[in-house]
């Protein structure tokens, strides 16, 4: 994944409010093709589940680091549409909220991808929502979409847009 220089400052004041608990547990990501969201939202997902992070990075020692490098956390979840769907239904949510009120396989936080929320169906939209709304302990999630507006108005007030 690109890592782009414009990503930075956003990042470091991110991982600040996270370090000073004061991080939102629900992180709306507007952002155009090709400006790096998905780099931003992957590299605060490696702090978040880093269980030795240094300053404002993840080690990239640990066995949080190693799995996500891996691609094979067990405590980060992405929503995105099956193959050959160009929507995200309710189906995947429920199975992903069935898992975040179990406790944290590795004894640490949660965090949860939704690679496009504007794809979500209403169905699945407030499912979500439902979570969002009283999230459990430690979890996290980050809302990418290039189009904020076609979220749902009571979903879009669950997130802090950035």
């Amino acid at each position: 994944m690109r890592w782009y220089p414009w990503l930075r400052p956003d990042f470091e004041k991110l991982v600040a409010s996270y370090q000073a608990g004061r991080g939102h547990h629900a992180l709306l990501i507007q952002a155009l093709p090709g400006m790096g969201d998905d780099a931003l939202i992957y590299a605060l997902s490696r702090y978040l589940l880093c269980q030795q992070p240094q300053g404002h990075k993840s080690c990239g020692h640990c066995r949080g680091c190693q799995l996500m490098q891996a691609g094979t956390h067990p405590d980060y979840y992405t929503l995105a549409p099956e193959k050959g769907k160009n929507m995200l239904g309710i189906d995947a949510v429920r199975e992903v909220t069935e898992k975040l009120n179990e406790h944290a396989r590795l004894g640490g936080a949660k965090v949860v991808w939704v690679t496009d929320a504007a794809l979500l169906t209403d169905a699945a939209a407030n499912a979500l929502l439902k979570t969002l709304e009283e999230p459990p302990a430690e979890t996290w999630f980050f809302l990418a979409t290039r189009e904020p507006e076609r979220l749902l108005a009571t979903l879009r007030s669950r997130c802090r847009l950035h």
